[in-house]
């Protein structure tokens, strides 16, 4: 039972502490203000207007009262008279919302307080202790207390409380949004508040009626199966719950989605033929291209992934990007019915850094430097080809002898270690490598792939012409003889061809003539230039 003592007693203002539970938001300024007006006019607090406390730890905490508690610290009144009651916590939380001075308490703080006293799943007709019990206490009915719940759970998953003590109804008809999981706030109530806040063509936000409505129209989506034609793409593009609560704030409308579904089947249905007919020209004209017809649907279906909740949501921007796919399948389409000519690229920058796109290449073969300072970059070598080979391709890496464990270690933990083969420098080419004592007449050309290796029988020694040095382009420069023996045994008409470490560019020169697609990449830009007018001649030659 809760007891007062049969006088009021007067407590300092210092020795009162709020309750750590208040259910108020925050006190009012106004009530405050004209409370402290009075006591500054009278410098003391009739004992009909004393505070509810009780006593805990070292002071006293407030039960009722806190307006005149706040305005007797801001009138400088030092003492205010006060009933001290005995209650334990459950009985004073209690009282926060039972006592007759917390009247003024806003609907939506009576629902926080029921919340956290009771909570939603306590609810029970005539259940002691449930929310019907409590509805009982503090004189209201309990369907109207489950909607002032119901508006609480809401408010709790929003920051800024203020803007919301009125707006308990709104709430109400926001918690019903489909999709909340079975514990926990929707994921998606504070967006669709925010919008209920600032809604409306005036900016001033939606009416009940609105806010109800909106809700509404989202449960429909949200229950419907109007996207299933494409519904394993509408789990990245259209997921059910973002597009429910987009239509709530009314960023969409069923009808959007629903035109936005009939663009997308229509240009699948023309995107599965268009794929069929060009595997069929691939097939016979280029089948070098054959990775480049489901790469066009895969940037359509990246693109809508992507930009979800943005411009994929636009009708007229998948319009447009539509437009844009089909302009890149007219010019691939085009390019299928021309001669096959050789084309190079020649990118002047590091490796590393070079705008090669996944899975591109067909082989890499390449030249680096031997030096020890350059061992690390052999390892960075096999990261970047294992990004841009085609699965089963190869990579194909002239070194020197010194230090072939340790540039083996490096590789083979990116790509697959495949086998070494030999390059054979006779004549004048041997170089005298003095601290081995070793005068060298080969190179090993180590062979790596990604995965398992994919293509035809190959020879294990490749040669170049004896004394054919070639310096004028690169002073690590490799016979044109030689280079044209390694490319030879290892592509075939059509491949495309990277050299990342480009120097002169013999490689890019060998692979034009043999009518492959070559990219070139040379850290150094005046390097890189004179390599690709060397290369850029012999094309113009064999094109003349």
């Amino acid at each position: 039972m809760t007891t007062a003592t049969d006088t009021i007693t007067l407590i300092p203002v210092s020795q009162l502490k709020p309750h750590p539970k208040n259910p108020r938001v925050s006190l009012r300024d106004d009530v405050v203000d004209a409370i402290a007006t009075d006591l500054q006019e009278r410098g003391h607090m009739k004992s009909r207007h004393a505070i509810t406390v009780r006593a805990v730890d070292d002071g006293y905490e407030i039960i009722s009262g806190h307006h005149r508690q706040a305005a007797a610290a801001k009138a400088g009144i030092d003492v205010v008279p006060s009933w001290v009651v005995e209650m334990d916590d459950d009985e004073a939380y209690m009282a926060l919302a039972t006592s007759n001075n917390q009247g003024e308490l806003a609907p939506l703080e009576i629902g926080l307080h029921a919340l956290d006293r009771v909570g939603k799943a306590s609810a029970g007709r005539g259940k002691k202790g449930g929310l019907s019990d409590y509805a009982r206490k503090i004189g209201k009915s309990q369907p109207y207390l489950s909607q002032l719940v119901s508006a609480a759970e809401v408010a709790k998953s929003i920051s800024q409380l203020m803007d919301l003590l009125n707006k308990t109804q709104h709430l109400n008809a926001i918690h019903g949004l489909a999709g909340k999981p079975k514990d926990g706030p929707h994921p998606h109530w504070p967006e669709v508040v925010q919008a209920m806040l600032v809604g409306g063509e005036d900016g001033k936000g939606w009416s009940v009626d609105k806010t109800a409505a909106n809700v509404a129209a989202a449960n429909a989506f949200y229950e419907s199966d109007s996207r299933k034609d494409i519904g394993w793409l509408c789990q990245h593009w259209l997921p059910k719950l973002p597009v429910t609560a987009a239509i709530a704030c009314e960023r969409l409308t069923t009808h959007d989605v629903d035109r936005l579904v009939a663009v997308a089947c229509e240009f699948f249905e023309k995107l599965t033929a268009w794929v069929e007919l060009m595997n069929a020209m691939v097939n016979e004209r280029k089948p070098e291209l054959r990775p480049a017809v489901p790469q066009v649907v895969g940037e359509w279906t990246k693109w809508l992934r992507e930009n979800a909740g943005g411009k994929s949501w636009s009708l007229r921007e998948v319009r447009r990007q539509r437009d844009n796919v089909e302009d890149v399948m007219a010019a691939f389409e085009a390019s299928l019915k021309e001669e096959v000519e050789p084309t190079f690229v020649v990118h002047a920058c590091d490796f590393r850094e070079a705008p090669v796109a996944d899975e591109s290449i067909d082989i890499i073969i390449t030249d680096p430097p031997y030096p020890r300072e350059f061992v690390p970059l052999y390892e960075e070598l096999a990261l970047f080809a294992s990004r841009v080979l085609r699965p089963g391709g190869s990579c194909i890496v002239m070194i020197g002898q010194s230090y072939l464990p340790d540039i083996v270690a490096g590789m083979t933990k990116h790509l697959k270690y495949h086998w070494t083969c030999g390059y054979i420098t006779p004549g004048g080419q041997s170089v005298q490598l003095w601290e081995r004592k070793v005068n060298t007449f080969w190179k090993p050309l180590l062979w790596f792939t990604k995965g398992d290796y994919v293509g035809d029988w190959v020879g294990d020694v490749c040669k170049s012409e004896p004394n054919d040095n070639d310096k004028d382009h690169h002073h690590w420069g490799q016979s044109e003889s030689g280079m044209d023996d390694i490319v030879e045994r290892f592509t075939k008409r059509g491949s495309v061809v990277l050299d990342p470490f480009l120097g002169g560019g013999t490689t890019g020169v060998v692979c034009v003539v043999k009518q492959m697609t070559f990219v070139g990449i040379e850290i150094d830009k005046d390097v890189a230039e004179k390599a690709t007018k060397r290369i850029r001649e012999v094309a113009n030659g064999l094109s003349s």
